[in-house]
């Protein structure tokens, strides 16, 4: 059944937000009125958020929307509105009802989801567009647009103008639209309740609601209820791209930890803007996509998800683990909230700097997402990405040291690897069922494929991707052909990916893909600095940036043919290092 897309009509916001030129206003003491059917098709809807934890506002059919509008029209009891004012943003939040101030505002400006396709993810587009058209043709047929509603009424005024009468003059269809519109202009309203008091309280009231009507996601419980704990701030900070808000303990502290919170804001938008920057639109045109691709509504989880694996190597597979991890220190001290988050944020920074950022990083191995984390036909693949996140960084720092210096030696072969065969390492996940189920199998076939480059080094690559092939029973992929001469998505995707492969521009030392907007650093290629003592453009090649402070190490083990001994790795291994962990160079 087909669901309309409403996320976009009321934007999200945290309860905690503070606006830094209203801090301190006295408790709003007003009286607060049932909220106008007017006030939905103007600026004054802008104010109203919905909680950031709260799921998508996507679960509504194209019936479903008519439904409500017929009720109104006709004056069904509606189901009442309940909200709460920040006093210190003056945003209005919306606790229950999202769902029918959407489908009103969209009837009202006839934005049924189409008309914002960039605020969803682009593959759902085809997906979007048919259900908007399904409610449009329905809400016309059925109830009528607003616009007619509009137009109605002015017919309506005219023939009252003109001392006629509209009942006998017009359709009984129009008149009742009519008279309908001149009730939302006399003031029509839907009955509110607003929740009083401070954004604690109204949390508590978004649970409690939600809990008894079991509307609530499990996890969106679980964050609501140790939102206190240093994951559970970290993850809020980072979602909301270092945003200021209630995220840290408030008051006097000491100077120590001032200093750290001041830096939470720097840290959890380079984070953010690393996971989730540029904005993904489905056509793959250059290799400037995001490492990560997640719902708004999605982005806690797996933003928890992500923090968990990048720092402390955990796959949160269950809700059991991710309560676990979101109460650890949640009941804890003002130094030891602070402390942790600091230890976290610094951790997910620092190896998330060695996959991939702008900056010239010298452990950065400036991966290009479109190989690591998207699959053959240019769709984000979390499976791929959380197997490679987990096998890169799994074992001491010394051990994730040696296996990048050892990927990075045979990179371009293990690059034309995975480019070749992503199909069937991909179709991992759908065997499994499950990115959990699936992210050791993964990683392990990821191992092995660099085993087997190391170890082969001397031979042709033909003669090393046939190994491969033998030793995982990778048979050839379908056929994607079909009948017709129009071109599919999937397909021009395949071809600009192969086509961008093809063209690319290489690091001098590893032979790895390049995206020149992303961190790198330049190389003395030809002749090293110490024996020119100049730098001229000719004698210049763009390299990663680890493989330019490793250059000797990697290119040692390029011009051997011996074999180099992997670190260890052993899927589902409990990680090996502390909480408290020093960060080191490489």
């Amino acid at each position: 059944m087909a669901k309309v897309y409403l996320d976009h009509l009321i934007p999200r916001d945290n309860f905690r937000y503070v606006d830094k030129n209203r801090q301190g206003l006295m408790e709003d003491t007003y009286k607060q009125s049932d909220i106008r059917l007017s006030d939905i098709a103007v600026d004054w809807f802008t104010r109203l958020r919905k909680p950031d934890f709260q799921r998508e506002t996507n679960s509504w059919s194209p019936e479903g929307c008519v439904a409500l509008l017929k009720s109104i029209l006709n004056g069904d009891v509606v189901p009442g509105i309940i909200v709460w004012k920040s006093n210190e943003s003056t945003l209005i939040y919306v606790i229950d009802g999202a769902h029918r101030l959407s489908v009103l505002r969209a009837w009202m400006l006839d934005d049924w989801g189409d008309k914002n396709i960039a605020y969803y993810n682009e593959l759902h587009k085809a997906e979007i567009v048919s259900a908007a058209e399904q409610v449009r043709q329905i809400v016309n047929s059925e109830v009528g647009s607003y616009e007619d509603f509009k137009s109605f009424h002015q017919q309506l005024r005219h023939l009252v103008n003109e001392s006629k009468a509209p009942r006998k003059e017009m359709s009984s269809w129009a008149f009742q639209r009519a008279n309908f519109y001149s009730s939302i202009t006399d003031g029509l309203t839907l009955v509110t309740q607003w929740v009083k008091g401070t954004y604690q309280e109204a949390e508590r009231s978004f649970l409690q609601i939600n809990r008894s009507g079991e509307r609530l996601g499990s996890f969106e419980q679980m964050l609501i209820e140790h939102r206190n704990g240093p994951y559970g701030r970290v993850v809020s900070s980072i979602v909301s791209s270092g945003r200021s808000g209630h995220f840290w303990p408030e008051g006097e502290i000491e100077e120590e930890l001032n200093i750290y919170v001041d830096e939470f804001p720097k840290y959890a938008e380079s984070i953010h803007n690393i996971l989730f920057r540029p904005p993904y639109n489905g056509e793959i045109l250059d290799f400037n996509q995001p490492l990560v691709i997640s719902k708004p509504s999605d982005r806690y989880e797996d933003g928890l998800e992500l923090v968990a694996l990048i720092s402390e190597n955990l796959l949160l597979s269950t809700d059991e683990l991710k309560l676990e991890l979101l109460s650890k220190h949640c009941t804890s001290g003002t130094r030891t909230i602070i402390t942790q988050a600091n230890e976290i944020f610094r951790v997910v920074l620092d190896r998330l700097s060695q996959l991939i950022g702008e900056n010239t990083n010298p452990k950065s191995l400036g991966i290009v997402p479109l190989i690591y984390t998207y699959n053959h036909q240019g769709v984000y693949s979390r499976n791929l990405l959380y197997a490679f996140v987990y096998w890169l960084f799994s074992g001491t720092d010394q051990e994730i040291r040696d296996r990048k210096i050892l990927y990075s030696s045979v990179r371009e072969r293990f690059e034309r690897i995975l480019t070749t065969f992503k199909s069937q390492i991909t179709s991992v996940a759908s065997r499994k069922g499950g990115t959990f189920k699936s992210t050791k199998d993964i990683s392990q076939t990821l191992n092995t494929t660099l085993t087997i480059l190391v170890g082969n080094r001397d031979k042709s690559y033909p003669a090393v991707s046939e190994l491969i092939k033998k030793e995982f029973d990778f048979t050839p992929p379908k056929s994607d052909a079909h009948p017709g001469r129009t071109i599919r998505k999937s397909q021009k995707n395949k071809v600009n990916i192969n086509s961008l492969v093809e063209s690319s521009v290489r690091c001098a030392i590893c032979g790895g893909l390049i995206d020149l907007r992303q961190g790198k650093q330049y190389d003395h290629h030809f002749e090293k600095y110490s024996k020119v003592k100049i730098t001229e453009s000719a004698n210049m090649k763009p390299t990663h940036p680890f493989c330019n402070n490793m250059r000797d190490k990697i290119e040692a083990l390029q011009k051997s043919n011996s074999s180099a001994k992997l670190p260890k790795f052993v899927p589902g291994e409990a990680p090996q290092h502390t909480n408290q962990r020093q960060l080191t160079l490489f």
